[in-house]
């Protein structure tokens, strides 16, 4: 009886390891060809790969994702794994009528937990790709991180140093800026939960419709906007009309004189570029790739600027 007992143990811890091995032997590893449009970055051939599945509704997700330049030591992969309902579903099919399913568009609407707005042809290859791996994978858990064909913990894994994100700048903020000075600067409604940021425009920029818009019904940050054309016909009108207000000259005056303090408590008066303030920090570019979202800059930066 002892001796059945060991042997049909054997057979289970068998067909267990057989079924582990049969399963990682059949892990797709990506490859830099065929899924080269869900790499976060350029592919870097020293790096080893990563392949993250995450879902557009997981809180996680998004925590991790704004911290995804923690992964520079990696070639990451991402693909999108619904699993958390019809709304997940619906998000990740948009997903693909954007540029790629990890262009900066669709990291920032996931970040900020809406859709993003893209009109482009349904990319039917990509997609099945995308279904394909997660099938493959079969996450049932999210976010999940695999590395040489063994599910990892995001904390065993050799993340770099220099992570950009909105602790690591405000650390490194030469000033301390009383935003509440510039409440009549703020285009959406200012709420102490979010962080600050301050777009200087260059001078002779002229402010569009567009960009009003988007700034006005973004929230993931309250923006404030320091500009010179405030004496350009129309300008009152659109600026005061995204912001619900009756304009006054009072109430230019008083945008025109937070302009100039603005510009000479950064040191930001001669800029012949768009620079965005993150709370006392006038962001690098690196830096502006991972906090400012692609559509407000490219509203927001001249056509000159390229």
């Amino acid at each position: 009886m002892k001796y059945t007992k060991i042997l049909r143990d054997f057979y289970v811890l068998t067909a267990a390891f057989f079924s582990f091995c049969v399963q990682a032997q059949a892990l797709e590893v990506p490859d830099k060809e065929t899924h080269k449009s869900f790499l976060l970055e350029t592919w870097k051939p020293e790096k080893p790969s990563l392949v993250v599945f995450k879902d557009p509704s997981c809180p996680y997700c998004v925590r991790d994702l704004k911290k995804r330049a923690q992964l520079q030591n990696y070639n990451v992969f991402l693909f999108w794994s619904p699993i958390l309902g019809e709304r997940s579903l619906d998000h990740v099919n948009t997903f693909f009528k954007c540029p790629s399913s990890s262009d900066q568009i669709v990291l920032d609407a996931v970040i900020e937990r809406v859709k993003p707005v893209c009109d482009g042809e349904f990319k039917q290859k990509e997609f099945n790709l995308n279904k394909k791996m997660a099938e493959n994978y079969s996450p049932n858990s999210v976010p999940q991180y695999w590395l040489g064909g063994r599910q990892v913990g995001l904390t065993s894994l050799k993340l770099s140093q220099s992570i950009i994100d909105a602790e690591s700048v405000i650390s490194a903020s030469p000033i301390k800026i009383d935003w509440s000075r510039y409440g009549v600067s703020a285009v959406n409604k200012p709420k102490t939960s979010r962080h600050n940021v301050g777009i200087v425009l260059p001078e002779n920029t002229r402010l569009t419709e567009q960009a009003m818009s988007l700034l006005a019904k973004n929230t993931r940050y309250n923006w404030y906007l320091f500009v010179d054309r405030t004496g350009d016909q129309g300008f009152s009108e659109l600026w005061c009309t995204h912001k619900a207000l009756v304009c006054t000259k009072k109430t230019m005056t008083k945008f025109e004189k937070n302009n100039k303090e603005f510009k000479l408590l950064t040191g930001l008066s001669n800029s012949t570029k768009t620079q965005y303030v993150f709370e006392g920090k006038t962001l690098l570019n690196a830096e502006k790739k991972y906090l400012i979202p692609k559509m407000i800059i490219a509203a927001t930066t001249p056509n000159s600027e390229g």
